[in-house]
């Protein structure tokens, strides 16, 4: 029966880094990292063993499985008994004919899509009362705003 990797863990063997190799990294980068991942750094191989067991580490660092490059033939090998199924991967496209035509404005529905941009030119901006009268009835608009009807006033004995 074969195994499955439920989670990938990754080793960054640091130890023969300098300067150079550190100006190189971006702190971002390494935020990112270690926000996405459970991070963990260790001075030793003893404090290692504590997070990964030792029968799944390789024996470059002291586990027990077979060394990384045995490892990497491994997978290699594996990798190419589905060489014919990649190289067909690679010779898939998408079939435009089947994708959906984008749905236009309709009266009956109203409109699809979104309203992030709208269009104002429709729309007419009135930056003072004079403009605004001409589309307005005067008649309706009390005397204090233009028009013509005439604002009861409020008896101070109410």
């Amino acid at each position: 029966m074969e195994a499955f990797a439920v989670g990938t863990i990754v080793i960054y063997d640091l130890e023969n880094c300098n300067f150079v190799h550190m100006l190189k990294m971006s702190p971002l980068l390494i935020k990112k990292a270690s926000v996405i991942f459970e991070t963990y750094v260790h001075s030793d191989l003893d404090s290692v063993y504590q997070h990964i067991p030792k029968n799944i580490l390789p024996c470059d660092y002291g586990g027990n499985e077979k060394s990384m490059e045995e490892l990497n033939k491994l997978f290699k090998r594996e990798v190419m008994q589905y060489k014919s199924f990649f190289e067909h991967l690679d010779t898939l496209t998408v079939n435009e004919s089947l994708r959906p035509e984008k749905l236009g404005n309709d009266d009956i529905l109203s409109y699809y899509g979104n309203f992030r941009q709208l269009d104002f030119s429709a729309f007419r901006v009135h930056s003072d009362l004079d403009s605004l009268y001409d589309h307005i009835n005067k008649d309706i608009l009390p005397g204090n705003y233009g028009g013509n009807e005439k604002l009861e006033e409020l008896d101070d004995e109410q």
